[in-house]
């Protein structure tokens, strides 16, 4: 018996350091699509992240500071995209490798919210 996501299931997404799409899994792309403004392909990496981008431009930079601080232990930052009735929750968990930057990895969930419901910090 296959699984089959539901509606309510959270999208996940890894990225590297650089922000390269490591995996994606089908209700990510399914979420991200509902937030898109313009008609993306699903298999096109730059425009399928273009919502994730500036979040995982935060954690980097959050990554950077702990990594020189050596401070290896896991993060996470919440941010909401999309529009009201479309919202998502971004779950972002910077994931800092002490072989250094490059090794260091991004792991978003995506979570459909309600227009009722705002991020939590």
């Amino acid at each position: 018996m296959s699984p089959v996501p539901s509606a309510i299931d959270p999208g996940i997404v890894v990225l590297s350091s650089s922000l390269q799409l490591l995996h994606v899994n089908h209700q990510a792309i399914s979420l991200l699509k509902q937030v898109q403004d313009t008609t993306a392909q699903a298999d096109a990496d730059l425009n399928l992240t273009a919502p994730l981008h500036a979040h995982g431009l935060d954690i980097i930079m959050a990554m950077r500071e702990r990594l020189v601080s050596h401070d290896f232990t896991p993060f996470h930052c919440y941010r909401a995209v999309g529009r009201p009735a479309q919202r998502i929750l971004l779950k972002g968990f910077g994931l800092p490798d002490q072989r250094g930057f490059h090794h260091s990895r991004i792991v978003m969930l995506l979570v459909p919210q309600s227009g009722q419901e705002h991020p939590r910090r």
